[in-house]
């Protein structure tokens, strides 16, 4: 007998989330003019693509709640931390499962 996966449900909603993030993220880029196929979990959006600052931020995070089905207050800005240290993908799809995780296990 071959176990096909051993992921539990937080790291397959981790995944779904990271999936819709990069989906968005990829939207975003396409829409603007932009090349979309080097997004991935080690992508720092802010960092590494361009034209991405806050105000698409604010765009990239009310499709992401859409997408989701969450609330993410308006005063939540989920692509830096509070550090004001810009996150990649994967830290951004952490943020989102931890703070916003409607439960679901």
């Amino acid at each position: 007998m071959v176990r096909l996966s051993y992921q539990t449900w937080s790291d397959m909603n981790l995944l779904s989330v990271k999936s819709a993030l990069v989906g968005v993220v990829k939207d975003i880029q396409s829409a603007s003019g932009f090349n979309s196929s080097q997004v991935s979990g080690s992508t720092c959006p802010l960092k590494d693509l361009q034209s991405f600052d806050s105000l698409v931020c604010t765009e990239a995070i009310t499709m992401l709640s859409m997408t989701l089905d969450i609330e993410i207050p308006d005063n939540v800005n989920i692509f830096v931390a509070d550090n004001d240290r810009k996150l990649t993908i994967d830290e951004i799809a952490a943020v989102v499962c931890d703070r916003f995780s409607t439960g679901g296990k």
